[in-house]
């Protein structure tokens, strides 16, 4: 199954609806019943996982990303937290609008909404996101969650796992989730980040892992689910 091009200078197709009282990037068929909740990095609602998220979408599937951090969100010049400044930052947004325990609580809130209009309903998590998703995951508002990149909140994980490490996940710490996963490949030549706002999209190699990392979802992907039922059919015809 081939995806969408990747592309540096982007314009998002989608649109903005007030889900749940929350700002959230909307696209694709609502028709299809099968939805996929994006959540994004600690950098927030950029063009590059909006892309994500159209690419997605392009693959027959209804994608909400709702915008949990707004204007708190981190930006480039925030990282490393190697300052006291950036560090406080860091801190207050985590405490606040950022705290994984509270947004992932209105995560399956979105869930269960979507699940009551009858729709099958994955998530897919990047970094700060990833800890979202396996958190919510423990409810029965998912089918299945996938982490770019994994969280090891994955062990009281209820919903099928796909799980996709860097070069920068620690190996050991990994292991136990890896077990669980049904669907895991490990990116070992790019960086934490490189599937959302921090892609390296001037670098071919990156931009083709990150290319090929939006085929495994959409094509592998987390809600290929025969009669709607809750069995996970994670589809190997997109080999990386």
């Amino acid at each position: 199954m081939s995806t969408n091009a990747i592309v540096a200078d982007y314009k998002p197709k989608g649109t903005f609806e007030t889900i749940n009282g929350i700002s959230t990037y909307v696209i694709g068929d609502k028709s299809s019943k099968k939805a996929i909740v994006v959540v994004m990095d600690v950098f927030g609602m950029v063009p590059l996982t909006q892309q994500g998220c159209d690419i997605l979408a392009s693959q027959g599937f209804y994608v909400l990303m709702p915008d949990y951090l707004g204007d708190q969100a981190l930006g480039d010049g925030d990282i490393p937290f190697n300052t006291p400044e950036k560090i406080e930052k860091r801190n207050k947004l985590f405490s606040g609008v950022g705290n994984p325990q509270t947004r992932a609580v209105d995560l399956v809130k979105l869930g269960e909404k979507l699940k009551s209009e009858g729709f099958t309903v994955g998530s897919i998590g990047y970094c700060w996101g990833g800890k979202l998703i396996m958190i919510a995951g423990a409810s029965d508002a998912f089918a299945a969650v996938a982490g770019v990149h994994p969280s090891q909140d994955a062990a009281n994980c209820k919903a099928a796992i796909g799980l996709y490490p860097t070069k920068d996940e620690d190996p050991t710490a990994m292991e136990p989730f890896v077990k669980i996963a049904k669907d895991y490949k490990l990116y070992s030549s790019v960086h934490h980040g490189f599937a959302a706002a921090r892609a390296r999209l001037d670098d071919p190699h990156h931009k083709a892992e990150m290319s090929s990392g939006d085929c495994r979802l959409s094509s592998r992907n987390i809600l290929r689910q025969p009669n709607f039922d809750r069995r996970i059919n994670l589809i190997d015809d997109c080999h990386i």
